[in-house]
């Protein structure tokens, strides 16, 4: 266990971030009444903020250690067990129905220790922070000393709300881009804590995503993404060796502004103990394909994937488009303005 060492403070809000969690919270406001489920979402916030004061109220090993017990115990007994044992047998074509029912209640676990740790934050803010062992530094260094800005992608592994903590404690400032919980009621409360310790900027989906990012990275700030799950705009692009729509945003995001491409993982070394690694830059410019890059960041996430199973979000149905024959959209930009 990481010697004890007092809570890192959490930055407060400057009105920019008030105004935009305000906005969001709006958003999904008016997207909870039109499809008629505020009354669910008041239902549902009165049984999770009991559960966030408790786990709050631990130390965070403890928090994590409730929340692996609350996944593994009920979160896989409210799934669809079928969908996921053919989402698995993509990637693990000869794991048999008993590995594939134990990989998903190692992975209940697993959410629910992220719930657990994600609670508190400020365990694993502040500089050379001992739960989390970063290697890789280096090339983030390299990066930086280019003066522009620098485009990180991760994946839905381990506990992936650190990244943007870790990005912190190595003092680099931007955005993270992400998914606002649907329940407008619980929205202010976690993006408030990830802005208290995490990168200053939340660009969330339906929120004119590709701009915002083209604009920070051209701006020389840092940009975190996750680009591993299933969307719906982008190119047919093959992972584990289907042909499955893929968000091509970092591809363009990189090709546009020449910024360098950083890729992180992540592993799970225990309780509130993590391991992340940055990957050497890579660079693209606009003759490079797009699907080709993201075919190379899928190769990245298959080898995370096959290396540690049970620490992926596997609860997405990522190839649900191959399976239901459905084409991909296509990922309309605005013009790049060069």
């Amino acid at each position: 266990m990481p010697p004890q060492r007092p809570s890192a403070p959490g930055r407060p809000l400057t009105d920019a971030q008030r105004a935009a969690i305000d906005a969001s919270t709006q958003r999904m406001l008016k997207r909870a009444r039109e499809r008629r489920r505020v009354g669910r979402y008041r239902l549902q916030t009165a049984l999770i903020l009991p559960l966030v004061g408790l786990l709050r109220l631990l130390p965070v090993e403890a928090a994590s250690n409730l929340g692996g017990w609350i996944g593994r115990t009920f979160v896989r007994r409210i799934e669809d067990l079928k969908s996921f044992h053919r989402t698995i047998r993509v990637a693990f074509p000869q794991m048999g129905e008993a590995e594939m029912d134990e990989l998903l209640a190692e992975m209940s676990a697993n959410v629910g220790r992220v719930l657990g740790e994600s609670i508190h934050l400020e365990a694993f803010a502040g500089a050379d922070n001992a739960r989390l062992e970063l290697s890789g530094v280096e090339h983030v260094e390299a990066a930086r000393r280019e003066g522009r800005g620098i485009l990180f992608v991760g994946g839905h592994f381990a506990n992936w709300e650190l990244f943007e903590v870790a990005l912190a404690n190595l003092g680099l400032s931007g955005a993270k881009v992400l998914q606002h919980p649907s329940n407008p009621f619980v929205l202010g409360l976690v993006a408030r804590h990830r802005y208290a310790y995490g990168l200053d900027e939340q660009i969330a989906t339906g929120e004119g995503v590709f701009a915002r990012v083209r604009d920070a990275l051209r701006a020389g700030r840092v940009v975190q993404m996750l680009a591993d799950q299933r969307t719906s705009k982008g190119a047919k692009v093959p992972f584990f060796g289907l042909e499955t729509t893929t968000n091509l945003v970092p591809a363009r995001a990189a090709r546009e502004t020449d910024a360098p491409m950083i890729m992180m993982s992540m592993r799970r070394l225990g309780p509130a103990r993590f391991a992340i690694g940055f990957s050497p830059p890579r660079r693209y410019g606009p003759d490079d394909d797009e699907v080709a890059i993201m075919a190379e960041i899928n190769r990245f996430f298959e080898e995370q994937l096959r290396a540690t199973p049970a620490h992926w979000l596997w609860g997405h149905p990522r190839w649900g488009d191959v399976f239901e024959n459905i084409p991909a959209q296509p990922l309309v930009t605005p013009p790049s303005g060069r």
